[in-house]
């Protein structure tokens, strides 16, 4: 893949021909203030010298605003494939997200419905049931001893 190339979510995106583009843009935006340095700092400018520098300096300004458009263009590109990129990343992550939802309910429905379709079985003479009833014969048995002494 050339170094300008970008695969994605796009395609195959080449810019080779952008930053050609560009890069000639502003190899001929030196060149005119150049030539038009070396015009300049001759003596004796006429009316042909300025008309031509000026010609030479909108030129070079122009070709500078393009290249500097283009360039803002594919930074541009960049940014929006970034904002897509990400946007598809979270919507990656919400579709798992909404997948493992969904199995950790159905888990917990299943476990529910388990609990609710089993017949409850109360637990019967438990140690704590045991201890309580021994506390309990101890008070009655404390109790008729005070009331025989009494």
């Amino acid at each position: 893949m050339p170094p300008n190339t970008r695969a994605g979510w796009l395609g195959d995106v080449d810019f080779t021909q952008d930053i050609k583009g560009i890069t000639e843009n502003f190899r001929k935006a030196f060149e005119l203030r150049k030539v038009g340095d070396q015009l300049s700092a001759l003596d004796n400018p006429g009316a042909d010298d300025r008309k031509i520098l000026d010609e030479a300096k909108a030129s070079a300004d122009h070709l500078e605003q393009v290249a500097i458009e283009r360039v803002k263009l594919i930074g541009k590109c960049a940014n929006e494939a970034q904002l897509i990129d990400e946007s598809l990343r979270n919507e990656r992550k919400d579709a798992r997200t909404a997948e493992q939802r969904a199995e950790l309910h159905a888990k917990l429905s299943a476990i529910l419905y388990g609990i609710e379709a089993a017949p409850a079985y109360p637990v019967q003479n438990t140690m704590a049931d045991t201890v309580l009833a021994r506390v309990q014969a101890y008070r009655e048995i404390k109790n008729q001893i005070h009331s025989a002494r009494d």
